[in-house]
């Protein structure tokens, strides 16, 4: 049989959304010509890298994991061919600045990017932003607004973090010789004025270098101050107004604390110390000042030189940076307290050489929303046509269920009914709530589905132990107590043992249809002495049967139980040939005599099942 299949996939997306942008941090181009592709899950080397970058930098990834272009922020940006951007030489980030540039994509733009930039050892362009389009240059790129002034002096700290809606993106600088932090929030509109939260240390003199960074999940940053005060700041962060607060101090007394990367599941802080090469794990879980600086855990020496940057990559490991060596170190389990954090030197060769910084990203870039999307089990068979949805992006906080015929379902995977055949379009719209308000993501498919109707029902003719069965075509199969009776295809079945029989018939599209229920019971007494033709069928019934007596008049029926007791009695004077019978009796074996002034008529046994 031909069968013909529609499919039609429809992704849509409403008030709100996910990450635009998933893969971003997929290519790493950091230190002396270093790069890392981590597409296929672990880092993979690439060639062609013209970057010398003694700290920070950056690079930008498609949606497809294909790199665009990477950038130290102060002597150029780099096209995907390794070539200098148009305009795009001599940023405002500075060299060796810690996180000297930062790329935010434009929310609901296709094409344009800013790069924002901090210079080192708080001068005098501060911090700035440039903006690329990429639609220029046979989508190459073109630097079109360059170095434009945002606030003068900065430390070398420079953040990005999600907004709480999941479009827009908060841009975080810290003030020099002043305890500021300014979060500037970038849009669909453009950068907005700053949020200004006074908190924590006032650097000065010397004290600009040191990373800044955000948990995954937007609640916590976290800042190494390196020079001076040799400690790390950790603060919970509101990514809907953008404020710092509840500051706790974390002493570095043996190290100046330079890199940082939170855990995947934001329970741990990492520090690498930047004089003696030493790598600390922090407890943040309890948000108590004593409690987290208590839980301090010495992991090991970083490998080389000094203790260089951290960052967590997006396959959940934290990757450390030694400093002047051609390895980077794993951290393969950063959820996991102490050694189980599983840290590991020289975890990865390099085609380079590391210096003092690894590419600076927006926290959320390595949580991955993709659009919800489901899968089906069937598009054929017999009617009802039960349908299992099954979610295969269950990452949402709830789910809605929308189909053709009006029905609706807020299960993760649900089961939907057909009747007939026909187009059906299904909707899953998927909810997020955020401190934001809800947000949704929908995506619809339409398929044609072949509904196939069962055979009519069959029905059983007895006559005594005979059972015939009628509206039968074909693929018929007996049971016995739902028990198939192999070989047992036959219209016409003589029942030879007790049991409740039924036929099932199967069409040539594997549809069935059950016939009704007869049931038999054996209990070696005859069931017929007949002399004028009288006849109870079906028997066994349960309590309601036919009375057959050919024209015979002037008799009367009894029942009567196995203790002799007549229980039923009734007179029948007319000709009709049948009678239906309707007794309230229990399950059980029965006897029947039809008498008249002459004596017995006709005897047997009456079985009572109720199948009911």
């Amino acid at each position: 049989m031909k069968k013909i299949y529609l499919l039609v996939a429809i992704v849509g997306m409403s008030i709100g959304g996910y990450c635009q942008y998933p893969y971003q941090n997929t290519n790493w181009y950091f230190g002396n010509t270093c790069a890392l592709n981590f597409s296929t899950g672990n880092p993979v080397n690439v060639s062609g890298s013209l970057m010398y970058a003694w700290a920070g930098c950056t690079a930008l990834t498609d949606s497809s994991g294909n790199l665009l272009f990477y950038t130290d922020g102060s002597l150029a940006v780099w096209d995907r061919t390794n070539n200098h951007m148009f305009n795009g030489d001599h940023l405002w980030g500075g060299n060796s600045s810690t996180q000297s540039c930062l790329i935010i994509p434009k929310p609901d733009s296709a094409n344009v990017y800013y790069i924002f930039t901090c210079v080192d050892a708080a001068r005098v362009q501060g911090f700035s932003y440039s903006e690329v389009d990429m639609s220029l240059n046979s989508g190459l790129g073109a630097v079109t607004v360059k170095n434009f002034q945002l606030l003068v002096p900065v430390t070398e700290k420079l953040c990005g973090v999600r907004h709480c809606n999941g479009i827009d993106y908060w841009v975080i600088v810290h003030n020099w010789n002043d305890n500021a932090y300014y979060s500037y929030l970038v849009s669909n509109s453009g950068i907005a004025a700053p949020v200004v939260t006074h908190i924590g240390m006032i650097p000065s003199v010397i004290e600009y270098a040191g990373y800044l960074k955000a948990s995954p999940n937007s609640q916590k940053l976290a800042a190494a101050f390196s020079y001076s005060a040799y400690e790390v700041e950790l603060y919970d962060f509101d990514n809907s107004t953008g404020i710092l607060s509840n500051l706790i101090t974390l002493p570095i007394t043996n190290d100046n604390p330079y890199g940082l990367a939170f855990s995947p599941d934001n329970s741990k802080l990492y520090v690498s110390g930047y004089s003696n090469s030493l790598l600390y794990q922090y407890d943040i879980s309890s948000n108590d000042s004593a409690t987290i600086n208590a839980s301090q855990y010495l992991i090991d020496t970083v490998p080389g030189t000094g203790g260089g940057a951290l960052l967590l990559g997006p396959h959940d490991k934290i990757y450390v940076d030694g400093r002047n060596t051609n390895y980077l170190g794993t951290i393969n389990t950063p959820n996991v307290l102490g050694s189980g954090c599983n840290f590991v030197s020289n975890a990865v060769l390099l085609n380079g050489m590391t210096l003092y910084g690894l590419p600076n990203f927006v926290n959320q870039y390595n949580v991955q929303h993709l659009p919800p999307s489901f899968t089906l089990d069937t598009l054929s068979g017999c009617s009802p046509l039960n349908v299992h949805y099954t979610n295969t992006n269950n990452t949402a906080s709830g789910y809605l269920w929308r189909f053709g015929d009006g029905d609706s379902s807020t299960l993760t995977n649900p089961t939907h009914s057909y009747i007939h055949s026909g187009i059906d379009t299904v909707t899953l719209i998927a909810y997020d709530s955020t401190v934001c308000g809800v947000f949704t993501d929908s995506s619809s498919q339409t398929f044609y589905f072949t509904v196939f109707i069962p055979p009519v029902q069959p029905h059983i003719i007895q006559s005594e132990d005979t059972l015939t069965i009628t509206n039968f075509t074909t693929g018929l199969q007996w049971y016995n107590y739902s028990i198939p009776m192999p070989g047992d295809t036959n219209p016409v079945y003589v029942v030879q043992h007790t049991g409740c029989y039924q036929a099932i018939e199967t069409d040539v599209n594997g549809c069935t249809t059950k016939s009704d229920t007869i049931c038999f019971a054996f209990t070696g007494i005859p069931s017929i002495y007949d002399k004028q033709n009288i006849l109870i069928y079906p028997n066994p019934n349960d309590g309601m049967f036919i009375l057959s007596h050919s024209g015979i008049r002037n008799y009367e029926i009894e029942i009567i139980d196995v203790l002799g007791r007549t229980i039923y009695s009734q007179s029948f004077n007319d000709a009709k040939e049948k009678e239906t019978i309707t007794l309230p009796l229990s399950n059980g074996i029965y006897f029947w005599e039809a008498v008249n002034e002459n004596g017995i008529l006709a005897k047997g046994k009456l079985v009572i099942i109720d199948t009911r």
